[in-house]
């Protein structure tokens, strides 16, 4: 029997005021069940409300008096300690509830609401009933046949009869053992009737047996799996076991060009963890990357690995999740969302790509990921690896001020040489007569890569086939109705179409404004793009992979096999394609407009644009020929483009780092950016303006603390957004502990309850700004 008396349980209601733990009495009946992790139906107010169990005590620290916990709603528990310390830091940085966080470890599929019922009694009054919700998702149960007696005694009793040959075939089945009822109907051709007389006669048993969804892995490739570590890779994976057997959360940076075996050191360093007993999370950014990066992790791992992402079934997703709690796996790959996955033991966290902004969630609770798995690591005492080609600014200046240990992958493997990268400048192009969207360099190369049976990827990261439509007459652009944005022309659907909305009309024959006719599209999308390859290259096949293409679930999947298995072809896409693929006979990379991010009213523009253009780069010449790389460009000269001539990282990093410090950008200050959004313009505006003026007076009077630079309030660079009126505040921050506990402490100013319009969002380390 349990010796904890008290249970301190987090009440889930997203209040940032009564965001601490409550003290209850445990009742005697569940003292042997109840566990950190259980959730639990609790007194609170007036009512009821479900909380989460984030300890346990033996004697009382909080109260005198006390209210018992009225039931326990899961047997087991769902989360560990650790994730509720990680749930605290999250809860803390980023001004959420631990309620609000804990949510993101509950089995997918399982979450349930408190329904509160008023019911009549006889002869007047009432009382309040409650129950749960139902979960969306249950164990799955599969019906298995055996036999319930003898081989031989079973056949005499069915021969005997002479009436069913069925019958005699089924029993002829499962003379080898048991059988899942939808496959011994298949290889016999009984009806479930057969099955269910034989079952009346006590010649066979029907049960059901706990079973398990399967997603759909199958990815084939040739893996080598007795590699010879580089000299590089050899130091990375010594330094990040030795940090496994000494049980220390340290940060390690991974810096490794395209191509130089940064997953061979994550396979590595966790092969060492599971031969330790330790379990390890690995997130990748991309649902895109997931088919092939799985594929290589089952290939060394097998069935000890699970995957949870956004793209499988709740069914599919809550099975994996069972898996990892039951320790059937201990190597969980997915994206964002796998941090809060169940390991125990975790030794090993890997968040490949870290420099991506897919790592940071854009809804209540707003956390970084990779903050997030920092906190993990250290509650799990487990190493923590940041891998990229081209990290984040800030996170190479911690590893420059040693706060995280860089390790450095220089080469690719075997040798193998970088790409050669070459600059069209498209300004040439179009003085001398070229008004295709592609440069005559290009076209030549992507000839020249088809005819020797090779592959080609081309990049864009814009969908649809024309960025906008104008009136010539008068010059109208048409914009959605809802948002500050123009509409995009798609001609597989002759609709034009708002990619923050989804609003979708047809395609328009005149202008609303004048009534003319001459209309004109302007821009290139991915469509527009892939028509063009396909008419200048018409006996070559073209893939084309962006967020139209892929919706459908398991898409991202089949169409990298497809691209894998024809002999050559052009792969085209946007920026799903552009990180983490590894196609050996891939020898062409072409970028259609290196532009398309740098003009962004965002500070983090040219380091997006770099970053972007080295990954995509990087995807030529992985195999034995080498590779190339064409960039189409009307900004030659800016300085991110000019690195990607030389590869350089570093190089690019100096410029950037010194104008970050120069205008006190991170990772020289934290950002907090405050969203104020509204359906009336005026009321958004006032709102914004009196939040603004809120926070110059306290800084002012000495009372705002840890904040270095209010900018703001302004419009917002897309100032209409789904109907909806936007502006925002930016806060330079200096300390983010003292700023988030100033705001969290005046939230009743800030966020007023009785303006029902109005959305005030607060994001603590924002990726865009936009």
């Amino acid at each position: 029997m349990s010796e904890y008396h008290y249970a301190h349980v987090v009440i889930d209601i997203p209040v940032l005021k009564i965001d601490h733990p409550f003290e209850y009495k445990i009742p005697q009946t569940m003292m042997s069940k109840i566990k950190i992790g259980s959730t639990v139906l609790c007194p609170f107010g007036t009512g009821h409300q479900l909380g989460y169990v984030v300890d346990l005590v033996d004697e009382p620290e909080f109260l005198k008096k006390h209210s018992s916990l009225r039931d326990m709603l899961d047997e087991h528990p769902v989360f560990n300690p650790d994730i509720v310390k990680t749930a605290r830091f999250v809860a803390d940085r980023y001004l959420s509830t631990m309620g609000e966080v804990l949510r993101m470890a509950l089995p997918p599929g399982r979450g349930r609401r408190l329904k509160r019922t008023v019911i009549e009694k006889d002869g007047g009054g009432k009382e309040v009933e409650y129950s749960l919700t139902k979960p969306k998702v249950d164990i799955k149960h599969e019906v298995y046949a055996r036999l319930s007696i003898p081989y031989d005694q079973a056949f005499r009793q069915v021969s005997h009869t002479g009436r069913s040959i069925r019958q005699e075939r089924t029993i002829e089945a499962l003379k080898q053992g048991e059988i899942p009822v939808h496959k011994l109907r298949s290889y016999t051709g009984a009806a479930m009737s057969t099955l269910k007389t034989l079952e009346s006669k006590k010649v066979i048993e029907l049960y059901k047996v706990e079973t398990y969804r399967e997603p759909d892995f199958h990815y084939p490739e040739e893996l080598a799996l007795d590699l010879v570590l580089t000299k590089e890779q050899a130091y990375a994976v010594d330094r990040i076991t030795g940090s496994i057997d000494d049980i220390r959360p340290d940060v390690f940076l991974l810096q490794g060009v395209t191509g130089s075996g940064k997953t061979e050191v994550y396979l590595r360093a966790m092969e060492h963890a599971l031969k330790k007993g330790k379990s390890a999370i690995v997130l990748v950014p991309e649902i895109a990357l997931t088919p092939q990066t799985v594929s290589r992790f089952r290939a060394r791992f097998g069935d000890l690995v699970a995957v949870l992402h956004s793209g499988l079934g709740t069914g599919e997703r809550y099975d994996q999740w069972r898996r990892i709690y039951e320790g059937r796996c201990k190597v969980v790959v997915g994206a964002r969302s796998a941090l809060w996955a169940p390991v125990k033991d975790c030794g090993l966290i890997v968040i490949d790509e870290e420099q991506e902004h897919t790592y940071k969630q854009d809804r209540n609770p707003r956390y970084h990921a990779r903050e997030a798995a920092i906190a993990r690591a250290r509650a799990s005492k487990a190493a923590l690896v940041l891998g990229s080609a081209t990290p984040s600014v800030e996170s190479k200046y911690k590893a420059e001020k040693g706060i995280y240990e860089l390790l450095r992958l220089t080469k690719r493997v075997e040798e193998r040489a970088m790409p050669r990268i070459e600059i069209v400048d498209m300004r040439i192009e179009v003085q001398d007569g070229n008004k295709s969207i592609f440069s005559k360099r290009l076209v030549r190369e992507i000839k020249k890569t088809v005819d020797t049976s090779n592959k080609a990827i081309i990049f864009l990261n814009r969908r649809g086939y024309s960025n906008y439509v104008m009136c010539q007459e008068c010059g109208m652009i048409f914009s959605c109705p809802r948002c500050a944005v123009s509409l995009t022309y798609h001609s597989d659907t002759n609709t034009i179409r708002c990619h923050h909305c989804d609003h979708s009309e047809p395609a328009p024959v005149n202008c609303t404004e004048c009534k003319g006719n001459r209309l004109v599209y302007y821009g290139v999308g991915t469509e527009r793009v892939e028509r063009e390859l396909r008419s200048l290259f018409p006996d070559t096949p073209v893939t084309r992979m962006d967020t139209d293409t892929t919706a459908r679930r398991d898409a991202h999947r089949k169409m990298l096999l497809e691209f894998r298995r024809k002999p050559a072809g052009i792969l085209l896409g946007t920026q799903m394609i552009a990180k983490g693929l590894d196609f050996p006979d891939v020898t062409l990379v072409g970028v259609v407009s290196a532009d398309t991010a740098l003009a962004l009213p965002d500070f983090r523009a040219s380091e997006r644009t770099f970053q972007l253009l080295m990954q995509v780069a990087g995807r030529a010449g992985r195999g034995l020929q080498p590779g190339s790389v064409i960039v189409q460009t009307y900004n030659p000269d800016n300085y991110a483009i000019q690195a990607l001539i030389t590869g350089d990282y570093d190089h690019f990093y100096e410029q950037e780092i010194t104008l970050r410090d120069a205008l006190q950008y991170p990772p020289f200050t934290d950002l907090i950016n405050i969203g104020i959004s509204a359906r009336n313009s005026e009321t958004c505006e006032n709102e914004a303006v009196r939040i603004g003026d809120m926070f110059v007076k306290d800084k002012a009077e000495g009372r705002l603390k840890g904040i270095l630079e209010i900018l703001g309030p302004v419009p917002a660079p897309i100032p209409r957004l789904k109907g909806r009126y936007r502006w925002h505040i930016l806060l330079k921050v200096t300390d983010l502990e003292k700023a988030t506990a100033f705001i969290k402490a005046d939230l009743d100013v800030i966020l007023p309850r009785k303006k029902k319009d109005i959305t005030v969002a607060i994001d603590v380390d924002p990726v865009s700004l936009l």
